[in-house]
């Protein structure tokens, strides 16, 4: 199924990488190379993935450490 979300998510812009986060069932952290990929990911939350039935959440990444240097 993951593959399909990031299926989904190319048709935004470049993936540069993304992260299944263990921690948390169900989430994926996505990378973009653009602010415009990633705005337009934005775009797709509530999205029905009708190939899966799977409704997905997209929210903008908010760091909890801050980046390294």
């Amino acid at each position: 199924q993951i593959s399909v979300v990031i299926d989904e998510f190319l048709s935004c812009g470049q993936v540069v990488s993304h992260h299944v986060d263990s921690t948390h069932a169900n989430w994926v952290h996505v990378k973009f190379e653009t602010v415009l990929g990633a705005q337009r990911a934005l775009t797709r939350d509530g999205t029905v993935l009708e190939r899966i039935g799977v409704m997905v959440g997209v929210r903008k990444y908010k760091a909890s450490k801050p980046p390294r240097r």
